[in-house]
């Protein structure tokens, strides 16, 4: 949609584009108004010296110039005197033409970056207006439901189904609650306090974190009809390193149990799996909670019913690697550069897809803070994304065995 300058004014783009060419058109038009002067004085000069020549030839009691010399009894212009004038004529042409380039190179550059400057800002403007959109959505779908399911119970007090209507008003509450978690974490991080790396405390365990993490989202979980494993990756050691190239598969992870099964049970093998690591990572609960939490939804979200998200961790010296690998769609090319940018969201061709734009963007600020990492892997299917997170103190390491 154009805004009101566009509509009144059009594409600045065009007006520089018409400024060049006049620019360009005046500055031809002076190029040939000199050279056409230039040439008249010339030519002056030139009718001058003869006139002069003939004087002197034809009266020898005449006193010559200093640039006329005598040679085989006739009077002449030195011939050094005329290279120097032509010399000196060349050398105006030559710096008039290349100060008329150089301004119009310099015009050109500026007009360029004026377009991309402009562009860049209609893109932003854009991104605005889908995000205000988005998130208004957002907030007005919980609470339609919410009012809805309160006018029920106001009606009918004692309908059977009160508990649902309950539970379902509370869902709402939640979902609500996340987006405006999400807003308020962005503005947080944009911030200039944001910027300074506090240290985490004690440091955070993984697994207790995921397991609050996956409570929160169980509505959610149960609605996809989700699997989600938690695994461990053997752990690098030394000089071997981490090389996942473009369609290769992830190791064979040496314990993955299922923590979450299609009827939204959840099963008692985090346990299990919280035995095998006691390293805290560099990070505060409730930054954790945000980059596992967002990366869970964004599975849910984009992999639709039946999605099945993995979770595997591995050691790699002090830092911790987690990978979540999801049999979704995949993240288009095109998009993979943008999808850390606030205010992105990719579309899914079922529909409108819910969220606000900032998760990813959250997350990767989140991580910059405490020094850590997330990136996208290649990959034929679905997405892979691994974050690193540093270990806030060594550990023996013997509890990776399966």
């Amino acid at each position: 949609m154009k805004n009101g300058t566009d509509r009144v004014f059009g594409h600045p783009g065009l007006y520089l584009g018409l400024m060049f060419l006049v620019i360009s058109a005046q500055l031809f038009w002076w190029l040939l108004f000199f050279a056409e002067i230039r040439f008249a004085l010339v030519h002056v000069q030139d009718e001058r010296d003869r006139i002069l020549e003939m004087a002197l030839n034809g009266d020898p009691g005449l006193v010559a110039p200093p640039y006329i010399r005598l040679e085989n009894g006739r009077y002449t212009v030195d011939r050094e005197v005329v290279e120097a004038r032509r010399h000196e004529r060349d050398r105006n042409v030559v710096m008039i033409i290349a100060e008329a380039s150089f301004f119009l190179a310099v015009f050109g550059a500026v007009s360029i970056i004026l377009v991309k400057l402009y562009r860049s800002e209609r893109q932003l403007a854009k991104e605005q207006e889908l995000f205000l959109n988005s998130f208004t959505h957002e907030l007005k779908t919980p609470l339609a439901a919410i009012k809805l399911n309160l006018q029920t119970l106001k009606k009918r007090p004692d309908h059977a189904a009160t508990p649902e209507l309950v539970e379902g008003s509370l869902r709402e509450v939640e979902i609500l609650n996340r987006r405006i978690s999400e807003i308020l974490l962005g503005c947080e991080l944009s911030s200039e306090q944001s910027n300074e790396k506090n240290g985490a405390g004690e440091g955070t365990a993984f697994f207790p974190i995921l397991e609050r993490t996956i409570g929160e989202l169980h509505s959610l979980i149960k609605e996809r009809k989700a699997v989600i494993t938690v695994g461990w990756l053997p752990p690098i050691t030394g000089r071997l390193r981490s090389l996942l190239p473009s369609g290769s598969q992830i190791p064979e992870a040496l314990v993955e149990k299922v923590v979450v099964d299609r009827s939204g049970i959840v099963q008692d093998n985090l346990l299990t799996l919280q035995t095998l690591e006691e390293s805290p990572l560099a990070v505060e609960p409730r930054e954790l909670g945000s980059v596992i939490g967002e990366l869970i939804t964004n599975a849910l979200i984009y992999s639709g019913e039946l999605a099945r998200l993995r979770i595997l961790l591995r050691q790699k010296g002090r830092r911790m690697q987690l990978f979540f690998v999801d049999n979704g769609p995949g993240i288009p090319y095109a998009e993979r550069k943008n999808i850390f940018r606030p205010m992105v969201r990719l579309q899914r061709q079922s529909g409108f897809v819910p969220g606000t734009g900032m998760g990813l963007a959250n997350v990767r600020a989140l991580l910059l803070r405490r020094a850590g990492s997330i990136r996208l892997l290649p990959s034929p299917e679905g997405a892979r994304f691994l974050v690193e997170i540093s270990i806030k103190k060594s550990t023996s390491g013997a509890g990776h065995e399966a």
